[in-house]
């Protein structure tokens, strides 16, 4: 790592490691915050952002997000928590993520270390768009960039992308809709939910450390006012897969996180203990027409 360190700064790779260490020592004495910089990049953290997008997501050993979300011409930045224990893993994500760094825990719980432990860099952002490490876009990262340009010109608090056919679709109020370019619903699935940043805000006021994915979706929504109409929408214009668990050889890396067994129940306490529902009905309120087709609207 003491290679991407001084090439950030500035390309000194012929600096002897140790004229390195000592220099950093004494700059830190004098400017303070200067050693907690290199800290972040030694773990790969840029200081500032290139868009107002961000992307996160937590991935393990199994993930090839990298090779589909990652393009010339994204208007995003990547930032990764990586929980898995292989180096070479790590260096190839860290090749295509503007920042990562590396922690054990489900993505959320990543999401929440990270959102608490930064408001500097979280305060740069302006829609914030958590993923499920595995899930593939039709059009990669154009796609991405699709799915924040119609959440910046229609408003959206929280959205999300719909699931095609060939893959695992969880809720049916998610599943592709040709010829619907959005549908205002009151449900945006947790696997795949972009924020504005109030409402992002809103929902980490709630979210505790304890929950493992299970009812964050419905705890968003909540969070940010079950009563609200055309503030939360599924896009259909950009489609997603999400892997069965049976495409794969190997236990889902959710698997590995400790009490994932008892997420539910988790979930169903906390609700209770705040008020909130431990879940609703899912309801689509309108759909929009996607102009770019000459599918009719499926109602």
């Amino acid at each position: 790592m003491e290679n991407a360190v001084t090439q950030q700064l500035g390309g000194a790779a012929h600096i002897n490691s140790g004229i390195v260490s000592d220099s950093i020592g004494f700059l830190a004495s004098i400017f303070g915050r200067f050693s907690e910089q290199i800290g972040r990049l030694r773990h790969g953290w840029r200081e500032t952002p290139s868009h107002r997008n961000l992307v996160f997501t937590s991935a393990g050993d199994r993930s090839d997000f990298d090779r589909n979300w990652v393009g010339p011409g994204q208007e995003f930045d990547l930032f990764v928590v990586y929980y898995g224990d292989d180096d070479e893993r790590f260096e190839r994500y860290r090749r295509k993520a503007r920042w990562i760094i590396r922690r054990k825990g489900s993505k959320y719980q990543n999401f929440r270390h990270f959102y608490h432990a930064n408001p500097e860099i979280i305060g740069r952002y302006r829609r914030f768009f958590i993923l499920d490490d595995d899930l593939v876009f039709n059009g990669g990262h154009a796609a991405i960039n699709r799915m924040f340009a119609v959440a910046r010109r229609y408003g959206l608090a929280i959205s999300g992308p719909s699931f095609t056919p060939d893959g695992k679709v969880s809720h049916d109020i998610n599943a592709h809709r040709p010829g619907v370019a959005r549908a205002y619903t009151n449900f945006v699935e947790v696997n795949a939910q972009l924020f504005s940043r109030s409402a992002l805000d809103r929902l980490m006021y709630w979210l505790t450390p304890e929950l493992v994915g299970w009812g964050i979706d419905f705890l968003a929504t909540w969070a940010n006012g079950l009563e609200r109409r055309d503030a939360y929408a599924v896009v259909h214009e950009v489609r997603c897969r999400n892997p069965h668990d049976h495409d794969r050889d190997h236990r889902r890396e959710l698997d590995l996180i400790p009490e994932v067994d008892q997420r539910e129940a988790i979930w169903e306490a906390y609700a209770r203990s705040i008020g909130c529902p431990v879940e609703f009905e899912r309801i689509e309120y309108a759909a929009v027409a996607d102009r770019r087709v000459t599918q009719p609207v499926l109602s």
